[in-house]
C-alpha cells in the first residue's frame, strides 16, 4: 500500500528547504572576532569565506581602524568617541573643588 503524501505536509517541507537555503545564505558573510595575547581583532567574511580585518583594540583599549568605510568600523569610532567623552565627564566631576567662603556647603544633586 502506498503512503499518500497529504498536501500540508509538502508545504511544510517546501517552506522548511526554503528556510533552510535562507539560514545558509545568511550566515555565509558577516563578521568574526578573534581575541589573542589581549588583543581584540575584528574582521569582515564575505561569502566566499574571505576574511578582511576591520580593527583591532591593543590591551590599553586603543583602536586601530584598518577599514573607515565599513559600518562596523564607524560603529566603534562612535562608541569610542562616546567612551573617552564619559571618561573625561568622570575625571572633571571627580576633581576637587576649592572651598566655599565664609564656611559655606555645597550641596551636590545627582
Amino acid at each position: 500500500m502506498p503512503l499518500k503524501s497529504s498536501r500540508p505536509m509538502t508545504t511544510l517541507s517546501s517552506y522548511c528547504v526554503a528556510v533552510l537555503c535562507l539560514a545558509l545564505t545568511a550566515c555565509a558573510g558577516g563578521y568574526y572576532t578573534s581575541k589573542v595575547n589581549g588583543e581584540k581583532k575584528v574582521y569582515r567574511v564575505d561569502e566566499q569565506g574571505t576574511k578582511a580585518l576591520v580593527y583591532e583594540t591593543d590591551p590599553n583599549g586603543q583602536t586601530t581602524i584598518y577599514d573607515t568605510q565599513d559600518p562596523m568600523a564607524k560603529r566603534q569610532v562612535a562608541a569610542q568617541e562616546m567612551a573617552e567623552q564619559i571618561r573625561a565627564n568622570k575625571q572633571r566631576s571627580l576633581r576637587p573643588s576649592a572651598p566655599l567662603p565664609n564656611g559655606s556647603h555645597r550641596t551636590r544633586f545627582m
